[in-house]
């Protein structure tokens, strides 16, 4: 019996991570067709400003600041303005498709190891209920659903322990963000008493900082998103819009990304947005963090009833 207690585990994991790689296959998909447009739009906008996108040397902040200080006091043009931010936002894009392409492909080879294995779980279950039936002992009934119960338990800890990661990771990258917008804030305080060119210089090179942790905090939320897809249906609340809610952050960024950088007023507010992003993250962290304990807490109960009832019983 105890043979088949152990393949029954393993094939219950496995189809426990079949149906959680469905989910998320699912969910993949879904956002696969949302970047695909939103790829294709960004894509039409530059084509329509391409003329000044080539005129850009650099995607860098610091070397495209460089240019238009160069430009002896001139203004960039609210096109050229728009053009770049188009740029920089399909660039970023781009990056979000092609990191989702990549991770359905890796659902689909994983999902093709696992063909079969609610077929061989059912099959292995109807030959244990026969040897149940041979020991005349209701309490075997008993154990054999406590044990399933128990690995429901273990796998959902393990997809909840895997959305909280992905949490977690999307977290630390926002306090990274901040630390570098509070750096530009800083240096927009110096050009108030007259900081010049050197102290511009440093603020965007911290803006670019800024930017260039976005991009990984729209990856990170992404992977967040698709881990949360197999748990949502546990937690409290809308956690859909909430975290569509932080997907958002990138695209304000991103909007105006030249206009009024050096008023010290824009920066705050980008700096407001990190904070309502890493609000909004903690808050769906905290909910799965609560489930987790609940979960344990349930496996713990269902481990004591098991022992009591094998120390019941000589069935097993």
């Amino acid at each position: 019996m105890k043979v088949y207690n152990t393949e029954l585990q393993r094939l219950q994991e496995e189809m426990m991570e079949e149906k959680r790689l469905e989910a998320k296959l699912a969910e993949l998909k879904r956002q696969q067709e949302e970047l695909a447009e939103k790829t294709d739009e960004l894509r039409r906008i530059m084509k329509d400003e391409q003329e000044d996108v080539d005129r850009l040397n650099s995607r860098n902040l610091t070397a495209f600041y460089y240019k238009v200080t160069g430009k002896m006091g001139e203004k960039l043009s609210k096109e050229e303005q728009e053009a770049y931010a188009a740029a920089v936002r399909y660039d970023t894009a781009e990056k979000e498709l092609l990191s989702v392409n990549e991770e359905i492909e890796r659902c689909r080879d994983q999902l093709s190891d696992l063909i079969g294995c609610g077929r061989r779980y059912e099959a292995l279950i109807e030959e244990k209920k026969e040897e149940i039936k041979k020991t005349s002992s209701p309490d075997a009934v008993r154990i054999m659903g406590i044990e399933e119960k128990i690995g429901f338990q273990k796998s959902r800890q393990k997809e909840l322990e895997e959305a909280v990661r992905a949490g977690r990771r999307a977290q630390d990258i926002t306090v990274e963000i901040k630390n570098h917008l509070d750096e530009a804030k800083s240096w927009s305080t110096v050009d108030i008493i007259g900081g010049g060119i050197l102290s511009d210089m440093i603020k965007y090179d911290a803006i670019g900082k800024a930017k260039g942790m976005t991009d990984q905090l729209q990856l990170a939320l992404h992977s967040f998103r698709t881990e949360l897809a197999d748990v949502t249906e546990e937690l409290h609340g809308d956690v859909n819009t909430e975290i569509s809610s932080a997907l958002c952050f990138a695209d304000y960024f991103f909007d105006n990304l030249f206009t009024d950088w050096l008023v010290r007023t824009r920066i705050n507010e980008s700096r407001e947005k990190v904070d309502q992003t890493c609000t909004q993250i903690q808050k769906i962290l905290q909910n799965l963090c609560s489930r987790q304990e609940e979960s344990v807490r349930v496996q713990s109960q269902l481990e004591k009833e098991l022992e009591e009832a094998v120390a019941a019983s000589d069935a097993v």
